[in-house]
């Protein structure tokens, strides 16, 4: 779509993440994901895997994955 810029899927994270005032260790160690790969997850240096998407999000978030595909994460620049 025209206009739209969409965020990445780790970037989504992150914010959810920092609105929320979750740590990035607490949902690391519930995800079963070494901190120091999640903080490179999230920054964006290493790849998100659907594993690790999905560990993030049921098991360290609590929440269904395709929250974090919902239009809401999108922005239109004017």
């Amino acid at each position: 779509m025209p206009g739209t810029e969409t965020i990445p899927i780790y970037r989504r994270i992150r914010l959810f993440l920092l609105h929320n005032d979750h740590t990035f260790k607490d949902i690391a160690e519930k995800a079963g994901i070494h901190p120091k790969r999640f903080y490179k997850l999230l920054d964006g240096t290493y790849s998100l895997e659907a594993e690790e998407l999905e560990a993030i999000c049921v098991k360290g978030l609590g929440v269904n994955p395709s929250v974090f595909f919902e239009n809401q994460f999108s922005k239109t620049e004017n």
